[in-house]
């Protein structure tokens, strides 16, 4: 399994560490397991709930995506923002030993969990 976006690789200066972020798009950290029975994805997602998140699968692509966006007060101002929320989505390209109808998620204390099921190994008898 791979990401189908490659993550690029950032310099960032010290000037830039406070600043107060207005962006509307993000890219939630993921980490991803592998067993002998499965793949777990895992994605760090603070403040997200259940019905924020939509999970496809089209061609062979499983995608995640959002968008979410703070609710503050008219007077309310940030003084500090380092939470992301706002339009995120990232894509991965399953391989063919995943089992597409068992397939499971989950969202708990701020983390999405998708469990991909590998295909059943099949022994072919021999005549």
């Amino acid at each position: 399994m791979y990401l189908t976006n490659r993550p690029r690789v950032y310099r960032t200066s010290p000037k830039h560490r406070f600043t107060n972020n207005t962006s509307t798009t993000f890219r939630p950290s993921v980490n991803i397991l592998e067993n002998e029975t499965s793949f777990k994805i895992l994605i760090a997602l603070p403040g997200f709930q259940r019905e924020d998140l939509s999970i496809t699968i089209e061609d062979e692509v499983l995608t995640i995506a959002s968008e979410k966006t703070w609710e503050q007060g008219e007077k309310d101002r940030w003084t500090l923002k380092e939470f992301k929320l706002g339009t995120f989505k990232r894509s991965f390209v399953l391989p063919t030993s995943i089992d597409a109808n068992q397939i499971e998620a989950k969202v708990e204390n701020g983390l999405l969990e998708v469990n991909l099921a590998k295909k059943a190994k099949q022994t072919i008898a021999i005549a």
